[in-house]
């Protein structure tokens, strides 16, 4: 799990990405952080007297150049190693699957702790030395570092776990984004599919799905950040002090508006990411590589199941626009559309991805 030869290889196949991910951290975190830092000591500066301290922050840009960097980290381990050959001489070593399964596994997580940690650290550094240690509790901050190092090894999981029943680096990726939307996606072709049948009960509707469109959307590896903010404001009625030298007191808020359950589902995520990946990696057919999937039987499973995704996505799309709900045409053309992605998608399983060189 730790051996240092297996690290090496690791690093060899992954240098590039692990660079790209450390230097987008530390200019998006700390950089930008120290940026907001010297606008609002600039702000003070100009506002005198009638200065109020406001800080608004949200990891959505941040967040999704994050998960791109870790699924691509997830995917050189295992999918490009099929590529490239490198997969070969990692099962060629004196090491189990097991062993470099949870090698690769390791190796993904201890950079992200550590890279959490350095971030933080330089975090906590520039709030004590900038105007934010007037008015800023670092607590918050530590929140956020933990629940983006938590949803980002639930990504990583998943992803390394995808890579042990896809056969080449794009299906990989490309499945491991499916997953990642699955249960939004499924919880929008619902919502659709009940308003289509129930046009006369939609303001009721709203009403009770809010809490299930919550429920769905928590159960993504990325939830945590879905809607997160971090907001402080010295005076958030934007009035002024009364006397001279009077002080507002700062509010500050990690905004998350989803249940708390739903931080349980990162650790579960790993969890049965590492239990099941584990096994599938110990049993992975390499005479496969390069195909979409590794197992026939999976294979065909997911050929029916993204056919009927297909096709309710395409009549939903069809009939989306339309005034009046239209359930005998949104089913004709989710027939049609099925039919099409299934022959599509069926002739893709067969094909097998061949990289130059190989």
């Amino acid at each position: 799990m730790f051996s240092r030869t297996l690290w090496q290889q690791h690093f060899k196949q992954t240098k590039w990405i692990l660079i790209a991910l450390w230097l987008m951290t530390l200019f998006l975190l700390p950089y930008e952080y120290y940026n907001a830092a010297l606008s609002t000591e600039w702000q003070r500066l100009q506002s005198g007297e009638s200065y109020s301290y406001s800080y608004y922050w949200e990891p959505s840009g941040a967040i999704l150049l994050q998960i791109a960097a870790v699924v691509a980290l997830a995917c050189a381990l295992i999918g490009w190693a099929r590529a490239n050959q490198m997969m070969d001489i990692l099962w060629s070593m004196p090491f189990s699957r097991r062993s470099i399964f949870l090698s690769q596994w390791a190796f993904g997580i201890s950079h992200l702790l550590l890279l959490h940690a350095v971030s933080w650290g330089f975090m906590f550094l520039v709030k004590k030395t900038t105007i934010h240690d007037l008015y800023q509790d670092f607590t918050v901050w530590s929140i956020y570092f933990f629940l983006s190092f938590a949803a980002l090894s639930a990504v990583f999981s998943l992803t390394l776990f995808v890579g042990t029943m896809t056969g080449n680096i794009v299906s990989q990726a490309v499945l491991s984004l499916i997953l990642l939307l699955l249960p939004l996606g499924l919880f929008s072709l619902g919502n659709y599919m009940y308003r289509l049948h129930i046009p006369e009960q939609q303001p009721q509707y709203y009403a009770q799905m809010e809490p299930i469109q919550k429920a769905a959307v928590a159960l993504s590896p990325a939830a945590p950040f879905m809607d997160l903010s971090i907001s402080y404001n010295l005076d958030p009625k934007g009035r002024a002090p009364e006397q001279p030298g009077e002080q507002w007191v700062s509010c500050g808020a990690l905004l998350m508006p989803y249940p708390v359950w739903s931080l349980l589902v990162s650790p579960v995520y790993i969890l049965l990411s590492v239990l099941i990946g584990m096994r599938l990696y110990e049993r992975s057919p390499n005479e496969n590589n390069g195909k979409i999937l590794l197992y026939p039987l999976l294979a065909k499973l997911c050929l029916i199941c993204a056919a009927v995704c297909c096709g309710l996505v395409g009549g939903a799309m069809a009939t989306g626009r339309l005034i009046a709900p239209a359930p005998l045409l949104f089913y004709a053309i989710s027939f049609i559309a099925g039919c099409m992605s299934y022959w599509l998608l069926k002739r893709l399983m067969r094909l097998r991805l061949a990289w130059p060189g190989r």
